[in-house]
């Protein structure tokens, strides 16, 4: 979270966003945020995975990164409106995938 490695650009913007006043909301968000790349990762290793898990962990960081931030913060950092539950993956186009590799 920035403390071993160089900031990415998500962190650069998070922290210039949320700035030094919402400290702990910038922990929160960057640990959300790990959590939520570890799960991808362990879904990149099931050879069963599906679109719609991997827009499940992505609705649920979503979900968890809006209680933290509030409505007008979350849609502000990450320029998407609240209330939108966007998914990741198309499971079309992933299906498709899955079947010609």
């Amino acid at each position: 979270m920035g403390s071993t490695t160089e900031a990415d650009g998500f962190e650069r913007e998070a922290r210039a966003f949320l700035g030094s006043t919402n400290q702990n909301q910038l922990v929160s968000l960057l640990r959300i945020r790990s959590h939520y790349q570890a799960a991808l990762r362990a879904c990149a290793l099931q050879e069963s995975v599906t679109a719609e898990v991997i827009n499940a962990v992505h609705i649920k960081y979503c979900g968890q990164a809006l209680q933290l931030l509030g409505p007008e913060l979350f849609e502000q950092l990450f320029d998407v409106p609240a209330d939108v539950k966007a998914k990741l993956v198309d499971p079309e186009i992933f299906a498709r995938q899955k079947l010609a590799a």
